[in-house]
C-alpha cells in the first residue's frame, strides 16, 4: 500500500536545487551502504535465492531483491508485525475483552517483538496505531515508516524473526526448485520456478470405512521476474498483496471491464 504524493507549482530554480541536494545525499547514502554481490546471470542469482530459503536466511534473501521490492517487503514487514503484536496484545480485541493479553501468542511473536524495538517501533511508539481489519491505516501506516531508521534491516530482521516461531516444515529433503523458461531481454529477464511443495491430504484406507491424512508432494509452477541493476541480477519479488479499494478507486474502464466480465 503505497501512496504518492506529488507537489506541483515549484519555480524552475527550486526544483534543481532540490534535485541536487537529493543527489548529493543519495551519493552519501550510497557510499555509506555495504555493495551488494553481484551476479552476472539471472541463473546464478535465482540459485542464491533458493539457498537461502533453504537456510531460512532473510538478510541474504533480501540483499537479492531489487531496491523497489526491497522496499515494499519492508513496508509490508512493517504493517504484518505491528499486526501480529496488537493481536497478541489484545489491542484488535473489541468491548470486554480489549486489551487482555494472550500470552501464549505474546511468548511466540517474542522474536518479532524484539525485531520491532531493535527498530524504534516500541509498543509505547506505537500504540496510537489503528487498523483496518489485518492493515494499517494510511496515517498509521506513514507514521510507523517514519519511526524506521533502516527499513531494510528491519525487513531481514522481520524475516529472520519469522523463520523462528514455532515448528518449521521438513523441507530439507525436497526438490531444488528448477528455474525454467528464461528469456533475457536486455536489462529484465523473466523465468518460471518449478518447485514440489508438501501438503495434507486425506486418503481412504483400503478395507475401511475412514480416510487418513498424508504429506503428498504437489508440483507448482511460479513466476518470477530479474532486473540487471549496477551490472548484476537481482529478483523483482512481487507484493504480497495489491492495493485495496480504500487505496485507489476503480477506473470507469475498470467498472466497464467488471461488467463485461
Amino acid at each position: 500500500m503505497i501512496r504518492c504524493v506529488t507537489l506541483a507549482g515549484l519555480v524552475l530554480a527550486a526544483l534543481v536545487l532540490c534535485a541536487s541536494a537529493q543527489k548529493d545525499e543519495a551519493d552519501k547514502d550510497k557510499d555509506k551502504q555495504p555493495k551488494a554481490k553481484l551476479y552476472k546471470t539471472p541463473e546464478d542469482c535465482f540459485e542464491a535465492a533458493a539457498t537461502a530459503i533453504r537456510k531460512r536466511d532473510g538478510h541474504a534473501l533480501l540483499g537479492l531483491a531489487t531496491p523497489k521490492a526491497q522496499k515494499q517487503m519492508a513496508s509490508e514487514g512493517v504493517e504484518q508485525a505491528l499486526f501480529l503484536r496488537a493481536s497478541a496484545e489484545g489491542q484488535l480485541n473489541k468491548d470486554k475483552d480489549k486489551g487482555v493479553r494472550n500470552e501464549k501468542l505474546a511468548e511466540l511473536y517474542k522474536p518479532i517483538y524484539e525485531a520491532l524495538d531493535k527498530h524504534g517501533l516500541t509498543e509505547k511508539a506505537t500504540r496510537d496505531f489503528e487498523f483496518e481489519g489485518v492493515h494499517l491505516t494510511a496515517k498509521s501506516k506513514e507514521a510507523a515508516m517514519k519511526l524506521v531508521k533502516d527499513p531494510v534491516a528491519f525487513a531481514g530482521d522481520f524475516m529472520d524473526a519469522t523463520g523462528k516461531l514455532g515448528a518449521q516444515p521438513d523441507d530439507k529433503d525436497l526438490p531444488r526448485p528448477k528455474l525454467t523458461e528464461l528469456k533475457i531481454d536486455g536489462d529484465k529477464a523473466t523465468g518460471v520456478i518449478i518447485d514440489k511443495v508438501k501438503v495434507k491430504v486425506k486418503v481412504a484406507v483400503k478395507d475401511k470405512d475412514k480416510e487418513e491424512v498424508k504429506d503428498e508432494l504437489q508440483e507448482r509452477k511460479v513466476p518470477i521476474v530479474f532486473e540487471k541493476i549496477d551490472g548484476g541480477w537481482r529478483i523483482d519479488f512481487p507484493a504480497s498483496r495489491k492495493s485495496s479499494p480504500k487505496d485507489k478507486a476503480p477506473k470507469d474502464s475498470d467498472k466497464k471491464d467488471r461488467k463485461d466480465d
